[in-house]
């Protein structure tokens, strides 16, 4: 039989070695049982960090959709107030306008203009509303106002009224002024993109897109009424008492006429909120389980961790002990 001997030099490399080792070993093991967490994702997953990595990837998705859904969220919410200041202006202010134009009482009919006027700049700046120094009804020209203000807006109107006689003529002019197609308050008037906002993504599955902006068909019947009672006050044409009346009058029924169109706006932007909350829900549910499963993969089992600490602590001691009895080795001990 062959015996392989193994020099002092050599023995004592060996054993400074396998200390070294389990040294390092033993400090490794002692942090994953102190944070709960593996400190060798490699050795824990042998190798197969696929899972850990679809993981990681949907978690980083989930936290984009997150700040989508909340920034969406934040346009809404805007669109929604705008909308409903106008509408409740509008609501408020028709039956003043009939009730004046009805009584035909010029005083009442001018202190009924001058709120239309004042009411009318609520609107367009309600219309004119920025989130994150962007135009909400602008489309996707997010960086202009969309709307002229209220007295550049009279202004225009009075030049398309000028030389008209009648309630009629001045109606309709006006009326045509804002909803013909390519008409003045299209080319005009409004100073935002045709294009509505792009649609923007919710979730893996949805999209959400505030497709409203304020050349809306749904908007202008409002704007055309509150307008035209504003005009009351400023054409001269109007200094006729039962003309001023008369457009007074049908100014509220128009604005009346219009709550329906507004309603319907409304509910349409309601309805992009609440699937906006269901993507945003959905998405920290998702979002929860992802973060579970991954604390699984990084978490160790403290008692796993604690039997393999011990081993390795065992495994300590030993190698000190026979360092111990290696270092007593000598040719006298060996004789005794």
């Amino acid at each position: 039989m062959q015996y392989v001997s193994i020099g002092d030099l050599a023995q004592s490399f060996l054993m400074k070695h396998q200390s070294a080792r389990l040294k390092s070993e033993m400090l490794g093991l002692s942090q994953t049982l102190a944070s709960g967490r593996h400190e060798d994702m490699a050795k824990a997953l042998r190798g197969e960090f696929a899972p850990l990595a679809s993981i990681e990837n949907g978690i980083t998705a989930l936290s984009g959709y997150r700040t989508a859904t909340s920034e969406f969220a934040t346009l809404l919410s805007t669109a929604q107030a705008a909308l409903g200041t106008m509408q409740d202006m509008t609501a408020g202010l028709a039956p003043a306008l009939i009730s004046a134009g009805n009584s035909g009482h010029p005083a009442l009919v001018a202190t009924t203009a001058t709120d239309a006027r004042q009411k009318l700049d609520g609107i367009v700046s309600a219309l004119n509303v920025r989130v994150a120094d962007r135009s909400v009804f602008g489309g996707q020209a997010t960086d202009r106002t969309p709307l002229l203000d209220g007295a550049d807006l009279l202004n225009e109107l009075g030049a398309v009224v000028a030389g008209a006689t009648t309630a009629d003529e001045i109606l309709t002019r006006v009326a045509d002024w804002f909803r013909t197609p390519g008409g003045g308050f299209e080319t005009v008037a409004y100073k935002g993109s045709v294009t509505p906002f792009s649609p923007i993504p919710l979730s893996e599955r949805d999209t959400g897109q505030l497709a409203t902006t304020a050349l809306d068909p749904g908007l202008r019947p409002a704007l055309e009424a509150v307008a035209l009672a504003a005009l009351v006050d400023r054409l001269p044409q109007l200094a006729d008492p039962s003309v001023a009346a008369a457009v007074m009058t049908r100014a509220g029924e128009r604005m009346l006429e219009s709550q329906s169109d507004l309603a319907i706006l409304r509910s349409g932007i309601g309805s992009q909120e609440a699937r906006t909350e269901a993507a945003r829900v959905g998405n920290e549910a998702e979002l929860a389980a992802l973060k579970i499963a991954r604390s699984d993969l990084y978490s160790a089992d403290p008692y796993e961790t604690a039997t393999q600490l011990q081993l390795v602590q065992a495994q300590l001691e030993s190698v000190y002990t026979m360092t111990a009895r290696l270092a007593r080795l000598s040719l006298s001990e060996y004789l005794k």
